[in-house]
């Protein structure tokens, strides 16, 4: 991983902790339409950026792609929070029904 290259230990461990907590919900973000295009979009700009040498791009492709998974990890992790409360509320007799747009696989920024 790139990270890991850049000498940095603390780094290192930090991502990778935040990659096993997060994985699951990466997961659900991949499935959704399109996810998986952007992606690799994502990461060919980053790696044309290092063959070109060119440090300010590779920093903004870098930027670009850390932004998304940040955002499309905390919407599936928000998604988890609402389907939890509904259960909490459902076993306590309350009524209640998460938006049928939960299960939807939609494509999303």
């Amino acid at each position: 991983m790139l990270y890991a290259a850049c000498g940095n230990v603390l780094l290192a461990d930090v991502v990778n902790d935040f990659y096993d907590y997060a994985l699951d919900f990466r997961r659900q973000a991949m499935q959704r339409r399109g996810a998986i295009a952007r992606s690799v979009a994502d990461h060919r700009a980053i790696v044309a950026a290092l063959q070109a040498r060119d440090p300010a791009q590779a920093a903004a492709a870098m930027h670009h792609h850390l932004e998304r998974v940040r955002k499309t990890t905390l919407r599936e992790m928000a998604i988890w929070q609402i389907r939890v409360a509904a259960s909490r509320w459902r076993l306590m007799g309350i009524a209640c029904s998460p938006t049928s747009r939960l299960n939807e696989t939609e494509d999303f920024e």
